[in-house]
């Protein structure tokens, strides 16, 4: 059995290791997927404009700056194919390479034609408070497993990676930018500490009276959202405080938890 000292341990290595991973949001800097088009307007040697299109044959490295109607990109490294798809006038298309293209659809069955989708992935630290409101205890010896209602307030740190898909809308018959969206999916593992609260009660300890005592949790977290709603499970361990450590079963026993919670900033 892993002593509370060894899952401490454990705890810092897996600090380290986050500590270690590249935060693409201190570098301004995304990846972005490959087999995906983005464009560029260039000329050639006599001056005549030409519209590139740039097909990623291999992930980029590159940095996004999402202007009023489009994505400007710049690009640090990564494979593209380029692929000129026509000369001519480059009115209304921006300089460099940008993202999306749409060349004023004027058919379809909708009023709004829609562009084509572009992936990235950031990744980045995230420090904050965690509250798990659900947990349960596993079996222990002849008490069964226990799902309770949890008061507790942790400090949770981890690493985010996270999915972004953008895309444009056009109105159909002039080609008229209306709007743009852009969705995010992350996924974070990571750790956390604080302390908690737990009842002791006849069932669960050998103390005759129900009482509130302190308590230290910890553990591990893996955390899934869409765009502001994050959901995720967590594994960890409470460690009463005091000489009630002796009384309660469940101490430094294994729990499951759920955890909720809302991004007020994105």
């Amino acid at each position: 059995m892993i002593s509370g000292f060894t899952r401490l341990l454990i705890i810092y290595a897996g600090l380290v290791f986050f500590s270690s991973c590249v935060n693409t949001k201190k570098l301004d800097v995304v990846w972005v997927f490959k087999n995906q088009n983005i464009y560029e307007i260039t000329k050639d040697s006599i001056g005549k404009t030409l519209l590139i299109r740039d097909s990623i044959v291999k992930s980029l490295t590159a940095k996004i700056i999402k202007r009023d109607s489009f994505l400007s990109l710049k690009i640090y490294d990564g494979v593209v194919l380029k692929d000129t798809l026509r000369t001519g006038n480059s009115a209304g298309l921006p300089q460099g390479l940008f993202f999306p293209y749409i060349n004023r659809p004027d058919s379809g069955s909708s009023t709004f034609a829609k562009s084509k989708k572009l992936s990235w992935l950031t990744s980045n630290q995230v420090f904050q408070a965690l509250s798990i409101p659900v947990k349960v205890r596993l079996r222990t010896g002849e008490y069964p497993y226990q799902a309770e209602g949890s008061i507790n307030f942790g400090i949770a740190y981890g690493w985010k990676f996270t999915h972004h898909v953008y895309q444009n809308y056009y109105y159909r018959k002039t080609g008229d930018f209306v709007n743009s969206s852009e969705n995010h999916y992350s996924l974070t593992p990571g750790l956390f500490a604080g302390p908690g609260i737990i009842e002791l009660t006849p069932q669960n300890s050998i103390t005759p009276n129900n009482r509130n005592i302190l308590s230290f949790t910890y553990g591990a977290m893996l955390v899934c959202g869409v765009n502001r709603l994050n959901v995720g499970l967590a594994l960890g361990f409470d460690n009463a405080v005091g000489n009630s450590d002796k009384e309660w079963v469940y101490q430094n026993k294994p729990w499951i938890g759920v955890t909720i919670s809302f991004d007020l900033i994105q």
